[in-house]
Formats: C-alpha cells, sequence, structure tokens
C-alpha cells in the first residue's frame, strides 16, 4: 500500500472539515444554553466559550479552501474551478465567513461586553431580549422578517 500526497492533502482536507463542525456544534451547543440561562453567571460561562470557539471559524474556513485548492491543483485537471460543487463550496463559505465577520462577530462582541459588564444575578429582561434575539443585526435598509417566537 502506498500513500500518495493527494491522499495525504485529502485527509487533511477532511480533518478540518470534522473540526470546522465539531466547532459548529459546540457553539450551538453554548448558544442553546446561553438562550435557557436563568443567572448571569451560567450566562457567562457560556458566553466565554463561544467567545474563545468563534475565532477558530475564519481559521478553519482558509484551511479547507487553501486545501481544497491544492487538491484541485493536485488532481491533473479531474477536477478544476468550473465544477459546480466547487463554485457552490467556495461562494458559500466566502458568504458565511463574510456575514459572520461584518455582522455576526460585531454583534457578538457587543454581547459579550454586556454580559462581562453586568453584575452577577438573574438575567436582566434587556439582557434575555439580546441573548435571545435571532436577528443579528440586519443589513443596512433590509426589513426584518417576523418570526413567531416558539412556545418552549
Amino acid at each position: 500500500m502506498h500513500i500518495h500526497f493527494i491522499d495525504v492533502v485529502l485527509f487533511l482536507h477532511i480533518a478540518i472539515a470534522v473540526l470546522a463542525f465539531g466547532v459548529a456544534g459546540i457553539m450551538l451547543t453554548a448558544l442553546a444554553q446561553m438562550r435557557s440561562a436563568d443567572s448571569i453567571a451560567v450566562l457567562r460561562t457560556w458566553q466565554r466559550v463561544t467567545h474563545r470557539v468563534e475565532p477558530w471559524f475564519p481559521i478553519l474556513v482558509l484551511f479547507l479552501i487553501g486545501l481544497g485548492a491544492w487538491l484541485i491543483a493536485l488532481s491533473h485537471g479531474e477536477f478544476s474551478w468550473r465544477d459546480g460543487w466547487v463554485i457552490t463550496a467556495v461562494v458559500t463559505l466566502v458568504i458565511m465567513e463574510g456575514y459572520g465577520g461584518a455582522v455576526l462577530a460585531p454583534n457578538a462582541k457587543r454581547l459579550h461586553t454586556r454580559i462581562e459588564a453586568t453584575p452577577d444575578g438573574p438575567v436582566p429582561d434587556d439582557l434575555r431580549a439580546a441573548v435571545l434575539n435571532r436577528w443579528s443585526g440586519p443589513a443596512p435598509g433590509a426589513r426584518r422578517v417576523w418570526r413567531p417566537e416558539s412556545s418552549s
């Protein structure tokens, strides 16, 4: 059995994708716990998790795109940048990271500052509303789409 260089690059690409899904799972778990937090101490604990995990997304995406580009170059024409699935993956990653950096990250930083500045005790209503806000900041001129709150 021979291991080729392209196999190593493919392994790294898949490992980074699995790691990105793991980071997303941690992030979603922390956000769900923040929504149900009944005290500032619990909210602060989970918020610190999100604050540590969030910066990994752009790094992992850069590695995914870089390793994917390397795989395309190593494929000797079997795959190309014109393939629909390649275009879809790259455009989706760029849009997600652009939205994350332009909208989600600044709002997360503001929320982090508010949570850290709030004294221990129960979660104030205005802070709970900020944590529960599903709309993380529309683009300038965008209208908010109404979504009914879940009953749980």
